[in-house]
């Protein structure tokens, strides 16, 4: 065999545990990144079997939540806000969200969909619910997240798709 040889042989297995050590370590990251986004994504569980939330109760928290926002009360809204969610819930931010909805939503026609899930966050858990209403010049999706204390810790209200 000749120098030649012994070389092309070296370089093949060289090369074979370069691709291999390759390999193994992609195969970790990608391991690694299934885990990290299955640890980060919530964990739902249905309302009606949570062990924290009574269905009942976070239900009627949130229609009153939506009925303060339809009638403009922005301070009794900000009374059922967490701390976190005060400082967000600004009279400006508020006349801004029903000002992009036409300035006005109209009576209140029908609900037509409302739904519940208890929701693990890597901070604590949460009941969230989404409720579609119709009025007379638009439909909402409403999302509202209450935290253990029945607070206010998230809400967002859309134009249904």
């Amino acid at each position: 065999m000749t120098n030649q040889n012994k070389m092309d042989d070296k370089f093949k297995k060289t090369m074979q545990k370069i691709l291999v050590a390759f390999i193994i370590t992609l195969a970790v990251i990608i391991v690694g990144a299934f885990i990290y986004i299955y640890i980060r994504s919530p964990k739902t569980t249905n309302l009606a079997d949570s062990t924290l939330f009574t269905e009942e109760e976070v239900y009627s928290k949130s229609e009153e939540i939506i009925g303060l926002f339809e009638s403009g009360d922005n301070d009794g809204l900000r009374a059922l806000c967490n701390t976190e969610m005060v400082g967000r819930m600004t009279d400006e931010v508020l006349k801004n969200g029903m000002d992009g909805f036409g300035g006005s939503l109209g009576e209140r026609i029908e609900l037509t969909s409302k739904e519940g899930v208890e929701a693990k966050q890597s901070d604590g858990y949460y009941a969230m619910t989404r409720y579609k209403i119709k009025y007379e010049n638009i439909e909402l999706t409403y999302t509202i997240i209450l935290d253990t204390d029945m607070k206010l810790a998230g809400f967002a209200a859309e134009p249904a798709k």
